[in-house]
């Protein structure tokens, strides 16, 4: 598939601990790559790809469809309008079909460090990808998982902190919640918005 002209583009969603190498062999064959969140296992794999990439002349994309919906857009516009942000949360709690067979004892592939998976790294990335898009890098990270026997985390909770305000992002293949988000700032009697 990689060597055909019949393909210009792919799109990878296999297990993220593939994500780098097949990466590179499209990449590498001259085809532009959609890759599913998270495009690595971590920092240095997704710079060699991110390098292969530029060097092919090649578009290499994380498939985060929720940071280009136009009501993302229109958040983020409104966002600018009413800082300074002070909190933020953003949640994404689902309990995972495949919890129950680890409960038995089985090792679905959802909980398999070998495979890059875990809560962070599955539904972790839809609150980190937004928190980040809206409100930048943060100074400061700190993050409490609970960990399965497995090695991977089935839940946790992440604190970004930021100089001037604070992002809790909590996200779990455990349990099932209110999967709401957040962003506040301070309400002036004068002056309300709701977004």
């Amino acid at each position: 598939m990689a060597n055909s002209s019949l393909y210009d583009a792919v799109y990878i969603a296999s297990p993220t601990s593939c994500h780098a190498e097949q990466a590179l062999l499209f990449i590498n064959a001259g085809k532009h790559v959609l890759c599913e969140k998270p495009v690595c296992s971590n920092l240095q794999e997704l710079d060699v790809v991110l390098a292969a990439a530029s060097e092919r002349g090649v578009v290499f994309m994380e498939a985060l469809r929720h940071l280009h919906t136009p009501n993302f857009d229109i958040f983020k516009t409104e966002l600018k309008q009413i800082q300074p942000i002070r909190q933020a949360q953003f949640n994404f709690c689902q309990y995972s079909s495949r919890y129950p067979a680890y409960l038995e004892g089985k090792q679905p592939n959802a909980f398999k460090p070998e495979l890059s998976n875990g809560a962070l790294m599955d539904l972790g990335c839809y609150c980190v990808s937004a928190c980040v898009a809206l409100l930048g890098a943060p100074s400061g990270v700190s993050y409490a998982p609970v960990m399965l026997d497995t090695g991977v985390d089935g839940s946790g909770s992440l604190v970004l902190s930021y100089p001037d305000k604070i992002a809790t992002l909590v996200f779990s293949k455990q349990s099932h919640g209110f999967n709401s988000s957040q962003v506040q700032v301070p309400i002036s009697l004068s002056h309300t918005h709701t977004l």
